[in-house]
């Protein structure tokens, strides 16, 4: 069984430093936070080689909700459904940006589970790398808080009282993409587990958010951590190792 190295992985900064510039111009707050943390992720390495092989998985459970609003707002008060801005609402919308960027030509996917959206993602990229389907894969998730849509988010089922924001991201590769690589990994992926209907004593966050598995993940492995157990408002909870 082909091994699964861990390369890099970073979170993202306050967006609103990045909002300004030309490039984020037409970019939403979500788009920039992905794309920022996938920036930092790969600084330091060869691009060339990395994205020469490589796929892209984004993870989202609310995706674009702030042009999503702004879509159904629209619709409302004037009767006119816009195009641009259905189309922009679409969680593919952030994977498509962050992808551009990228330059990306290798297997994109986007991955939407609740609770379980990074842990998810993370597990597709394992797939697409344990299958040959690229050489290196980065897997990101990103929530944007939309501070209108806060209070209608806490009433919903299964959602936590706080609702949180953030960005984080890994470079994942296999053994091929390792041997390109002038650089130790940071650490080899050994399981990425979800005990789904479990009854675990969830502890509030105030930045809880559905997606934040990896970056919980890159938080741990800056921190020399060897596992992560996150516990989820709902008692479920997943379970990442590495060594």
């Amino acid at each position: 069984m082909s091994k699964i190295y861990i390369v890099s992985a970073q979170v993202t900064e306050d967006p609103q430093n990045f909002l300004q510039e030309p490039r984020y111009r037409k970019a939403t707050r979500a788009m920039v936070m992905a794309n920022r943390s996938v920036e930092k992720t790969l600084e330091g390495l060869p691009r060339e080689v990395v994205l020469q092989n490589c796929g892209f998985i984004l993870g989202s459970c609310h995706g674009e909700l702030e042009v999503t609003m702004n879509f159904l707002k629209t619709m409302s008060e004037t009767g006119v459904a816009r195009p641009i801005l259905f189309q922009n609402s679409l969680h593919n919308s952030t994977t498509g940006f962050v992808s551009m960027s990228l330059k990306s030509n290798g297997p994109l996917l986007t991955v939407s589970n609740l609770h379980f959206t990074g842990e998810d993602a993370l597990e597709s990229a394992v797939c697409l790398l344990k299958s040959n389907s690229c050489d290196f894969c980065i897997v990101t998730t990103v929530e944007a808080r939309v501070p209108e849509l806060v209070e209608g988010l806490q009433e919903t089922k299964l959602r936590s009282q706080y609702v949180g924001e953030g960005s984080g991201t890994v470079l994942l590769c296999n053994e091929k993409g390792l041997a390109t690589l002038d650089r130790k990994p940071l650490a080899e992926l050994m399981s990425v587990r979800c005990i789904r209907g479990a009854k675990e004593n969830f502890v509030e966050s105030t930045n809880y958010y559905e997606s934040n598995a990896v970056e919980r993940l890159a938080l741990s492995l800056q921190a020399n951590d060897r596992d992560l157990k996150l516990i989820k408002p709902d008692g479920s909870y997943s379970q990442i190792q590495w060594r």
